[in-house]
């Protein structure tokens, strides 16, 4: 198959997706993205099925995207004020990290602070929703032979195994 064949059947499989999705089980909201991933693993395909209330309560974060280090914060800053250390998980990394996120934060309008002493304490304006209900990395392979399925077989078990996504799905010519 061309390379050009190769990226009109992903623009069928991501069309599909966003017109039928879930095949067999009838259908669900969902976010698909083309060719999206990590640094050392990319999908052709991600599907991302959503909670439609919970997607909707999303909006009142804003637009903007809401970075690993700011979804820390926004998480679990607390219902009522506390002293960010001990309302916050460890986040495994320098504190003076997470009191920076904190203040991207209050100035992006998504958590409260003041100030108690020297000490910045939190409280969320409301709860960030748990959106997210799966997500499904999708293996274009529309010309897959034999030996190359072998092969793929355990990619896509470790993509599963290391929750990378909580599927991982091959579309082929045939299927």
């Amino acid at each position: 198959m061309t390379p050009d064949a190769e990226f009109g059947y992903e623009l069928l499989v991501c069309r599909y997706a966003e017109l039928a999705w879930h095949p067999g089980d009838g259908p669900r909201p969902v976010i698909v993205s083309r060719q999206l991933g990590t640094r050392e693993r990319r999908w052709d395909t991600v599907v991302i099925e959503v909670d439609p209330a919970a997607f909707a309560a999303r909006r009142a974060f804003g637009d903007r995207a809401i970075g690993s280090d700011l979804l820390h914060v926004v998480r679990n800053a607390p219902a009522e004020w506390a002293w960010y250390r001990d309302a916050l998980p460890d986040p495994g990394y320098p504190w003076r990290y997470v009191r920076e996120a904190i203040h991207r934060a209050a100035d992006r309008n998504l958590i409260e602070t003041r100030r108690n002493g020297n000490r910045i304490q939190t409280r969320r304006k409301r709860p960030y929703p748990d959106w997210v209900r799966r997500i499904v990395a999708v293996e274009n392979k529309p010309d897959l032979d034999r030996s190359a399925a072998d092969r793929l077989a355990d990619q896509l078990s470790h993509d599963v195994e290391t929750s990378l996504a909580d599927e991982a799905w091959l579309a082929t010519e045939t299927t």
